[in-house]
């Protein structure tokens, strides 16, 4: 607070100054100030009133003089000269000027004295004019301008009357007005003597918030379609295909971060058939005998299988069955518990349960870093900008060119489209049966699902109609949606997602395949005991023989020597033939050996490629709720990239306003749509160039930090990270900052720095167009439209060309045929805001001696005295 005012005032009528400065304080036209009664300031603090915003708070001058850090104090007493009324004493005014003095810590303090008068009044010629102080004369007229007529107020001491005229005069005297930074006698010493000088102001108000809002909305709006940006003075022109500038841009981001897509495979070594030599057929051999002579040649089989390849098969199973059996479900069946098809978030999630499944049985774990996605979704945001404006930001992202112009999308739903496009056209009963209230409007797989259990519905025949229904609202909004270059991108990953869910069901039925293939058929099993029998036979026989030889040897009826050889020939006639039998009759088994031995690799491969596919499952997936939460984040800036419609810095209550004088008005610009929409197209045509929607998704990410909160504080010390944030599981920051956009838009720090431009723009060759737009003024006491300078009655530019002099109604003859009254001092100041104005003029005469005043009362040594000598009582 450079400066403060003080205000002191006796009882009576100058009340109303002080309820009118109360008026126009709420109106937010003028500073904080204090107010004093003149009773008040008797005690050591005086107490006083700050008056802010309208309202009145209790303090003291003490105090608020050395709270405040202060370059200047301006401290006025307010003087009635009215009939009836009683000016402060002059000791009181000296004691308050000597509290101010003590108690303020600036180097300059302004002590004026403002005399508030009506005709015909009289007052102390010594209460006029104190030695030391401004002493000003409220000159008591009523003009609307300084070049136009004048009125003399009627004697009144109405305090409403008294203060609404003066308060805008007083208000004028001691800088008060909001948009003045100074005060007409700041830094002039008074005039020594009882000096006066009469005074009066002009104040105009002109607002355009209407007019401000209505252009800012048709320029910073894309809702008619995104600007044509030019580039070295030649326009872009809109792309008529739009689906091959999406369809090219979303390549060309692929193309640059296909790793993304594709994760690492294994694949299954290639082993020869091995040959069965003589040794490990005669092992193989006597382990059936001795299977066949326990009558269990079945379980044999089962067991020479499933020593060669049913081991990793049979542990993989029991990892993925027992320990996420209902993933699994999930995977293998596409179905969830409620009998719905599975989303993609639920098989993306099964997937992760089953990943950690096999994970928590790996004899081999370590520490997997997280992918980090941040070059991905910055080239997606630089990409789809680059659809929309036409900017040079990356040689891998080129404008799309139609010829030799640059081009650009013409609605911003082509690029990324917001949330106001997200499918709902379906009744709540039909949202609450498929567990999906909507799809957003950049969500590939998540219409996928919908279509999946629409389509599941229209089995039933009491959801069929209204499925139907939606099923086909949906295929339409596709259509639409489908060119968009967030469809683009998105469904490039929705099919390697999906893709990929494929091979991770493959992966399980094979591995199913392998570990129930060791349970032998029917067929096989007869088989082997038609081997058994034809081998027990045979040995049955050898044992005869042998047994008959043996008893030929012992009667003599053969030579020991000779039974001896014949029973060793029987026997490895046995073993021959029984071994002919067993390998004709086993070349199945043989063959299916060497194929489980290959399986065995396969088996590996597929171990190997089913972990691939599942961390490529939940990395795909992550990836996938981060193109959903950027396509949001992108399709807000991109559909409000100028924050949401508000009203313009300025706007007030239009409700009348009554009781202004005419030198104090206040008003509104009339929007003119015809000259709105004009400005608006010449404003677009050189506002908007290449690139242009850089600046508000910049702004929008580096107030990211300020809108999360404390929990962002790594992003203020690398905006980069917000590219890198995870959007799973939720909350996360990305997500917050979704949700925060979406709910709160993103925020007016590049619309102020757009408009900021655009009222430069009208400045100077282009004020012609200022004119326009506020040429029409309503007034704020309700009456009917006028012109806007009228309305302004030069106050905003009064003329220098001659002298101008206040009446002389209120000054004796003497003072009127001297010729006193001429204006000394004319302080004019117009602020502009924006496409408003701001006014003040005020006009303070040459000093002359308070004796000159028509009010002032003769002094006492002045009075006639008779021509002889004797008293007269």
């Amino acid at each position: 607070m450079p400066a403060l005012t003080v205000i002191v005032a006796p009882e009576g009528p100058l009340a109303g100054v002080r309820d009118v400065l109360g008026d126009l304080s709420a109106l937010g036209l003028l500073k904080p100030f204090l107010w004093c009664d003149a009773e008040d300031v008797a005690d050591a603090d005086a107490r006083a009133v700050r008056v802010e915003g309208g309202r009145g708070r209790a303090t003291s001058l003490r105090h608020a003089l050395m709270a405040a850090d202060l370059d200047r104090v301006r401290l006025c007493i307010l003087v009635p000269v009215l009939d009836g009324a009683e000016p402060m004493a002059a000791a009181v005014e000296e004691r308050v000027a000597g509290l101010v003095q003590a108690a303020a810590a600036c180097g300059r303090i302004e002590r004026l004295r403002c005399l508030v008068a009506r005709p015909g009044a009289r007052a102390d010629r010594d209460a006029l004019a104190r030695d030391g102080w401004h002493n000003l004369f409220v000159a008591p007229e009523e003009s609307p301008g300084p070049e136009r007529g004048h009125a003399l107020l009627a004697p009144s001491t109405d305090p409403i009357e008294i203060g609404r005229h003066a308060g805008p005069v007083v208000a004028a005297v001691l800088g008060l007005w909001s948009s003045v930074d100074d005060a007409p006698l700041d830094n002039q010493e008074a005039s020594s003597g009882q000096m006066v000088r009469q005074v009066r102001s002009y104040f105009r108000d002109l607002s355009a918030a209407e007019v401000e809002t209505d252009l800012r909305e048709r320029v910073a709006s894309v809702r008619d379609g995104l600007p044509r940006a030019s580039r070295q003075g030649q326009r872009a022109v809109y792309v008529e295909d739009v689906e091959l500038a999406t369809r090219t841009m979303g390549r060309a981001l692929w193309a640059k971060h296909e790793a993304v897509l594709h994760g690492p495979r294994v694949r299954p070594a290639t082993e020869p058939p091995r040959r069965r030599g003589p040794l490990a057929a005669v092992r193989m051999l006597f382990g059936y005998l001795g299977a066949a002579l326990r009558n269990a040649p079945g379980r044999w089989y089962a067991t020479v299988l499933n020593r060669t390849a049913s081991g990793i098969a049979a542990r993989m199973q029991t990892y993925v069955f027992g320990a996420a059996p209902s993933a699994y479900e999930v995977v293998i069946k596409g179905m969830t518990p409620s009998g719905l098809p599975a989303s993609w978030q639920d098989e993306v999630d099964a997937a992760g349960r089953l990943e950690e499944a096999l994970a928590s049985q790996a004899q081999d774990r370590g520490h997997e870093a997280t992918a980090h996605l941040g070059g991905l979704w910055r080239d997606y945001a630089t990409a789809a900008l680059t659809l929309a404006d036409a900017g040079q930001r990356d040689p891998t992202f080129p404008p799309v060119l139609v010829g030799s112009a640059p081009g650009v999308l013409h609605r911003p739903q082509d690029c990324v489209p917001s949330a106001e496009h997200d499918f709902t056209d379906f009744s709540g009963y039909l949202a609450a049966t498929v567990e999906i209230d909507r799809v957003g409007a950049a969500d590939v797989l998540g219409a996928r699902t919908l279509q999946r259990r629409l389509e599941h519905l229209t089995a039933d025949d009491a959801t069929a109609l209204d499925a139907e229904r939606a099923l086909s609202a949906l295929h339409a909004w596709q259509a639409e949606r489908g060119q968009s270059f967030a469809f683009q991108v998105g469904g490039v990953l929705a099919c390697r997602i999906v893709e990929v869910g494929t091979e991770v069901r493959e992966h399980l039925r094979t591995i199913d395949a392998l570990a129930t293939a060791q349970r032998a058929d029917g067929a096989t099993q007869a088989h082997q005991r038609r081997l058994a029998r034809w081998i027990r036979a045979i040995l049955l026989v050898a044992l005869l023989l042998v047994t008959a030889v043996v008893a030929l040897a012992i009667g003599g009826v053969i030579a020991v020597v000779l039974g001896t050889a014949v029973a060793a020939g029987v026997v490895v006639g046995w073993f021959v033939t029984t071994l002919l039998v067993f390998l004709r009759q086993q070349r199945e088994l043989f063959q299916v050996l060497n194929r489980r031995r290959a399986a065995v690799t396969q088996m590996e491969a597929t171990q190997a490629n089913l972990r691939h596919a599942l961390r490529d499952q939940r990395r795909l997936g992550s990836a996938y709720r981060q193109f959903l939460a950027w396509s949001s984040i992108l399709g807000g800036v991109l559909s409000e990239p100028y924050g949401r419609p508000a009203a313009a810095p300025g706007a007030r209550d239009t409700s009348p306003v009554l009781g202004l004088p005419l030198s104090c008005q206040l008003g509104s610009a009339v929007p003119d749509e015809a000259a709105v929409v004009a400005v608006a197209a010449t404003v677009r045509r050189t506002a908007f160039r290449t690139g242009w929607l850089t600046e508000p998704f910049e702004a929008c990410r580096r107030a990211a930090a300020d809108r999360l909160g404390p929990e962002a504080d790594d992003l203020r010390h690398d905006p980069e990270l917000l590219f890198r944030l995870p959007a799973w599981p939720e909350p996360t920051l990305l997500s917050l900052w979704r949700d925060d956009l979406a709910a709160n838009g993103v925020g007016e720090t590049s619309g102020v720095e757009l408009w900021s431009r655009v009222i430069a723009d009208l400045e100077g060759p282009a004020e012609g167009l200022r004119a326009r737009l506020v040429a029409n003024v309503r007034p704020i006491d309700g009456t009917h439209v006028i012109g806007a300078a009228d309305f302004m009655a030069d106050v905003a530019s009064p003329s220098a060309a001659a002298r101008h002099r206040f009446d002389h109604s209120h000054l004796t003859r003497e003072a009127q045929a001297a010729g006193i009254g001429e204006v000394e001092i004319r302080h004019a100041r117009a602020v502009r805001r924006s496409l408003g104005t701001t006014a003040v003029l005020t006009d303070i005469s040459f000093g002359f001696p308070a004796y000159h005043l028509a009010a002032a009362d003769a002094a006492p040594e002045e009075v006639p005295r008779p021509d002889n000598d004797e008293d007269v009582f």
